[in-house]
């Protein structure tokens, strides 16, 4: 494979190493239950039922204590790196995590778990319009280069 030619491999890194501090609750807002389910499980299940999506990095607080808890069984690899003191930095580490994990030209997609209302029709677009950019930054919310 040439180095110009990206992969149809696609990676999703999902920061989720907030506390929620700001949100008050007795746990971190991707805990939060909506309809008996967490809020990162619905955005866990939208990534991990993507047939594009090759695995997940989980970026995690060192301190969670709510992860265990939940019942996963991804049929895709899932593994957990920790995050940073900013949500760059925890990004950055799931990158380096990925580096050896990934070829040089697959795609890396990043999706707060914070953030349960992704659809199929969302990630399709964004794997489409960067497919199409060589420099393979875009945003889902803007549908533009970043």
């Amino acid at each position: 494979m040439s180095s110009d030619q990206p992969s149809n491999n696609y990676w999703a890194i999902v920061p989720s190493a907030g506390v929620g501090r700001r949100m008050g609750a007795p746990v971190p807002k991707q805990y939060l239950e909506i309809n008996n389910k967490t809020v990162i499980q619905y955005t866990l299940d939208s990534l991990l039922e993507h047939p594009a999506i090759s695995g997940l990095i989980m970026v995690m607080h060192p301190d969670d204590n709510c992860w265990d808890e939940l019942e996963l069984h991804p049929d895709k690899p899932l593994s957990i790196v920790d995050g940073g003191e900013e949500r760059c930095h925890s990004v950055l580490n799931a990158l380096s995590y990925l580096k050896d994990k990934a070829d040089a030209n697959d795609w890396v997609l990043v999706h707060d778990a914070a953030r349960p209302c992704l659809r199929n029709e969302d990630i399709d677009r964004l794997i489409q319009q960067a497919g199409n950019d060589t420099t393979g930054c875009w945003s889902m919310t803007r549908h533009a280069p970043v």
